[in-house]
């Protein structure tokens, strides 16, 4: 039983996700067979495409209108035209930037640098963390 990455079809996490769902329905009428009981084939998983998916969720800020809520913030996927072309294609709707020229020898020093934030450590609680983009 495998699915996602390894099975090689899947595309999107989306996908993955079904893949496992699939695997574990599978897996577990194999192992109820084992003990002499049938799982009905027709209590399986709800389709892949389901009316939820006609449901509108997109937004209008300041007369543009996107088709979904979700943006890239000016961050390192926001970097290049080409990543931001990436993420549009897996469904962000929108990316902000800090810096765009027509002119890439204008831009300089634009490597995002990561550091440590301010909620890291043990006056916070253990396992918290935060990182910033400076």
């Amino acid at each position: 039983y495998c699915g996602g990455d390894l099975a090689g079809v899947a595309n999107t996490t989306v996908e993955s996700v079904n893949d496992g769902k699939q695997a574990a329905l599978h897996i577990h009428r194999y192992l109820q067979s084992l003990h002499g009981k049938i799982v009905n084939p027709d209590n399986g998983l709800p389709g892949f495409y389901t009316p939820i998916d006609e449901v509108d969720v997109s937004v209008e800020v300041c007369g543009l209108k996107f088709e979904n809520p979700f943006g890239l913030a000016s961050a390192t996927p926001t970097t290049s035209s080409a990543m931001m072309r990436r993420a549009f294609k897996a469904g962000w709707a929108f990316s902000l930037t800090k810096t765009y020229s027509l002119d890439k020898d204008i831009i300089t020093n634009v490597s995002p640098r990561i550091v440590r934030g301010t909620t890291s450590g043990h006056q916070f609680g253990p396992g918290q963390g935060a990182f910033l983009n400076i």
